[in-house]
């Protein structure tokens, strides 16, 4: 009987150790399943946190449009990709793992580290990094459009003609690129530039875009190089309303651009030279003058029409011409003043020129002018208006003489300037006897036809005038 007790107690004995060793090799084996669970939990947790971190940069010609993370641009759950990398329990926290029983505990380290071993696993256990790669489908780029479309646009300019004042021609002007954006060639790159999208619990992935590196910008939708431009019309536009006015000593007529100008195949403005012909032609007739009296520019009076000078004034159409023409193909409307031709009744160029000396009875005065420069300007006395009027006419100068006596029935005085005009008779001449000039002396007071004048302007004139040289007595 003590025998089988002794037995008894030594496989009790026995018994408790086996148990005891059990229990211990179990502890150990629940202790490494957490410690591996954890490491799952941080992989993951790492991965979650990198892909977070990963983001897109997007800019236009250098300048931030903005950063975008890639997680906020998937049109799917970017954390599911990860959650599929991991079971139901490699996803639980450390306390619900801690909740579960020994025997799930060590079941789930048996199969995901022996019997099926996990893909965090395997990373950990090779050394190897564990990578999600995002698919290339469910992207959603509206935020990155929509921070585009914030930034102030400019739309395309077409090609377009224009009319040059200076070249009297339609030039074109080039298309211009705008900024305003199509938004398929931008999503289209935007795809290739977050292909291949990769994270891992050492890494995250970002990504740059720049906006000007795909063709996104609208298109002029006329090109210089393609534009056919009707410059017809387009002329017909820019005449529209425009007039040149043309004075005829006077008289104003006004020409409408529009009716004397055509455009060629070019773009250049060309005129009708045979219509503007005509039309000159038709001012010629109205305005000129033929067998009126001479018309001279006076100093005191303004013009003043010479009676005893018959003349014919007709219209300088060639001059006119030229001028209309050249402003007419430049769409120039400046006020043209027509000018005409001063010619004696023979037809023979007629005028005093640059150089001449003017007498005029009336104001009692005389102008010399040489050079087209104004010499001489004075007050003189003139004939006795009653029987030694000083002849009205026009005249040259014929004799030029220095200290002379001028001798007549009833008078024999000496003068030192002599400026001769008709024979030895009329003249131009100082006169010391007098010391007032101009007014309405000669009334009373007059000279016996000859102009009586002081000593300086005489002088001036005797030293510079030319025998020849036109004296118009009016």
């Amino acid at each position: 009987m003590k025998k089988w007790k002794i037995v008894c107690m030594i496989l009790a004995a026995v018994l408790v150790l086996a148990l005891a060793a059990s229990g211990g090799t179990a502890v150990y084996f629940v202790r490494q399943a957490q410690q591996w669970h954890d490491a799952c939990l941080s992989l993951r947790g790492q991965l979650r946190q990198r892909l977070e971190e990963s983001c897109l940069s997007v800019t236009e010609n250098g300048d931030a449009v903005g950063e975008f993370p890639l997680a906020g641009l998937r049109a799917d759950d970017p954390y599911a990709q990860i959650d599929e990398m991991f079971s139901e329990t490699d996803r639980l926290t450390a306390e619900q793992f801690a909740a579960l029983s020994w025997t799930e505990q060590l079941g789930w380290y048996r199969r995901s580290t022996r019997e099926a071993p996990a893909a965090w696993y395997e990373a950990l256990q090779s050394g190897n990094t564990l990578t999600l790669a995002l698919s290339d489908g469910g992207w959603d780029f509206a935020p990155v459009l929509a921070a585009l479309d914030e930034t102030p646009r400019e739309a395309a300019q077409d090609a377009y003609a224009v009319f040059s004042a200076e070249k009297g021609a339609y030039e074109i002007v080039s298309e211009q690129p705008g900024t305003e954006l199509v938004p398929e060639p931008i999503e289209q790159a935007l795809f290739a530039a977050v292909s291949g999208v990769r994270v891992s619990p050492d890494s995250a992935d970002s990504r740059s875009f720049e906006l000007t590196s795909c063709d996104c910008y609208q298109k002029p939708a006329l090109t210089a190089e393609a534009a056919v431009f009707d410059y017809g019309a387009l002329l017909a536009a820019d005449a529209a309303g425009r007039m040149i006015e043309v004075n005829f000593s006077g008289q104003t007529q006004s020409l409408s651009v529009g009716n004397y100008v055509f455009a060629d195949a070019d773009g250049r403005v060309q005129v009708d030279g045979e219509k503007l012909s005509q039309r000159l032609q038709e001012f010629a007739a109205q305005y000129n003058e033929m067998d009126t009296p001479f018309r001279f520019d006076s100093t005191d009076r303004g013009t003043v029409e010479i009676e005893f000078l018959p003349c014919n004034y007709t219209l300088n159409t060639a001059e006119l011409y030229a001028k209309l023409e050249k402003q007419l193909s430049h769409l120039d409307t400046t006020p043209v003043e027509a000018q005409f031709v001063c010619t004696d009744l023979q037809g023979e160029p007629f005028g005093l020129g640059d150089t001449y000396i003017a007498v005029d009875i009336e104001s009692q005065t005389v102008t010399y002018y040489q050079d087209g420069e104004r010499l001489v300007y004075n007050d003189v006395v003139t004939g006795l208006p009653y029987g030694f009027a000083t002849p009205t006419g026009l005249y040259h100068v014929v004799s030029l003489e220095r200290d002379c006596w001028l001798t007549g029935p009833d008078f024999n005085v000496f003068v030192k300037y002599w400026v001769g005009f008709i024979g030895t008779l009329y003249g131009l001449h100082d006169a010391s006897w007098r010391s007032e000039f101009g007014g309405e002396r000669y009334k009373t007071n007059g000279s016996h036809g000859c102009v009586n004048m002081p000593d300086a302007p005489i002088r001036a004139i005797y030293e510079n005038v030319q025998v020849g040289t036109p004296v118009l007595v009016f």
